[in-house]
């Protein structure tokens, strides 16, 4: 059996949603997909703040859409992340002023 981490999960994801962005298919399904691999009961909880720096893998809590996995890096200072209820939002991080 091969054992997937947290990166091969984070790029099945992005692989994924480039195809739902050109072919324009699928866009519901996948963070309901996604969500059935995240587990955050495991790990230490960080509050959200759009000036710090978040790494894949991490939980987060955000004050409105609740706790979330960072599941990629995005260019630009932006995360996406797999929130329990909501499904996958891109948030901003390393916000400078």
């Amino acid at each position: 059996m091969v054992a997937v981490g947290e990166e091969s999960i984070a790029f099945l994801y992005v692989m994924a949603m480039y195809k739902v962005m050109r072919e324009g298919i699928g866009a519901t399904l996948l963070p309901s997909f996604f969500g059935g691999l995240v587990n955050m009961s495991q790990t230490e909880t960080r509050e959200y703040s759009m000036e710090q720096r978040y790494q894949i893998g991490e939980v987060i809590e955000h004050p409105f859409f609740g706790k979330g996995k960072v599941i990629a890096n995005l260019k630009k200072g932006k995360i996406e992340v797999n929130f329990e209820k909501l499904g996958v939002r891109t948030l901003v991080s390393n916000y400078k002023a």
